[in-house]
């Protein structure tokens, strides 16, 4: 038997190898790209974006929310449910402005879900990205996913200062449990969505803190 013929098992076991091993790389490489806490971060994100982008598209086409949101905030003051420091804010700022505010609200809620949206699919498709595009374009996938998640910080900080508003529209109703609410919401919608978004922009923030 000569020496190439004692080889030959050598490789096509050593071929072997390495296609079971291209096999397992596919479960594991998506094991490491989508941790738990990365998977909740893009749900939390996907499912943000896609309450403000319609909430905002739902004003824009409904198209004349700025013109109605002055009286609709004359009619909240009037009741007299809103804490007295907001009602006097929104009498100084806002109800001189309702046309400038109305635009302002519809297209910031748009912007926020675009922008909330577009870095949780970039953060769903970029370990697959990186792993097929060239070395040429990666860079490019860097700058633009950073752009996103830069804009999706802004984006979340939005939410919390709009979600906060809207709380405090509501009257900034109780959130522990109250016998006379028993047939309405444990926690309002406004102060949900802050709460929601405040590690979307809390996070982020802190972990570029740290780097610097």
């Amino acid at each position: 038997m000569t020496i190439e013929q004692l080889e030959r098992p050598r490789a096509a076991d050593a071929s072997t190898i390495t296609a079971m091993s291209q096999q397992e790389s596919a479960p594991t490489w998506l094991a490491k790209s989508f941790t738990i806490d990365r998977i909740v971060f893009i749900v939390l994100q996907a499912s943000l974006g896609y309450e403000w982008l319609v909430s905002g598209l739902d004003k824009i086409l409904y198209g004349r929310f700025p013109e109605s949101l002055g009286g609709l905030l004359a009619g909240v003051l009037r009741v007299g449910k809103i804490p007295a420091p907001f009602a006097a804010l929104l009498r100084e700022l806002a109800l001189p402005h309702p046309l400038f505010f109305g635009w302002l609200i519809e297209w910031s809620e748009t912007l926020a879900g675009l922008a909330l949206l577009g870095a949780a699919l970039v953060a769903l498709l970029r370990p697959m990205l990186e792993r097929y595009l060239t070395p040429e374009a990666r860079p490019w996938l860097a700058r633009g996913s950073r752009t996103l998640d830069a804009l999706a910080v802004a984006a979340a900080g939005g939410t919390v200062l709009l979600g906060i508003s809207f709380y405090l529209l509501d009257g900034a109703p109780a959130f522990w449990p109250l016998p006379s609410v028993a047939f309405g919401g444990a926690v309002d919608t406004g102060l949900l969505l802050a709460a929601l978004a405040a590690p979307l922009a809390l996070g982020p923030t802190l972990a570029w803190l740290r780097r610097r």
